[in-house]
């Protein structure tokens, strides 16, 4: 004759199993936590900018389509008289905008003369210093 365990008995018997299948659930939830965090997001915008007096320094305020798309934080990459900039997501799940940032300080010299966003398939322009006056523009006011 079969014994019929209570609910108790069950859990504890499969204790072991539910503790694996616990810990790996834990596992891909951190995991796509932090790797949110260390993913490049493409789709930031230019809302403004600010030129320091002195002219080493640009605040870039930047804007994005929703909270799932939080920015974080910005690589500077330099390049000859330019700047790359790589942006990365807030870590957490899609609707969190922990750490969230939307101004940035890049730092320039008196050589550098264009900055530029990272899109899915390239960088894009994003402003220019123009060489007859010595200010920082749009593309869209670029004269030819």
């Amino acid at each position: 004759m079969k014994k019929n365990l209570t609910f108790k008995q069950k859990i504890k018997k499969h204790s072991s199993t539910i503790l694996i299948l616990g810990i790996i659930f834990l596992y891909f939830l951190i995991t796509y936590i932090v790797g949110a965090g260390l993913t490049q997001n493409p789709h930031v915008q230019l809302a403004d900018f600010e030129v320091s007096e002195d002219g080493t320094e640009i605040i870039i305020k930047t804007a994005v389509n929703s909270t799932s798309e939080s920015i974080r934080s910005v690589n500077v990459l330099p390049y000859e008289n330019v700047r790359y900039l790589d942006f990365y997501y807030t870590f957490g799940v899609s609707f969190t905008t922990w750490g969230a940032k939307d101004e940035f300080v890049i730092e320039i010299d008196e050589n550098c003369n264009g900055i530029f966003f990272a899109r899915e398939d390239g960088y894009e322009l994003m402003l220019y210093k123009n060489p007859e006056t010595n200010t920082w523009q749009l593309p869209s006011e670029i004269k030819d």
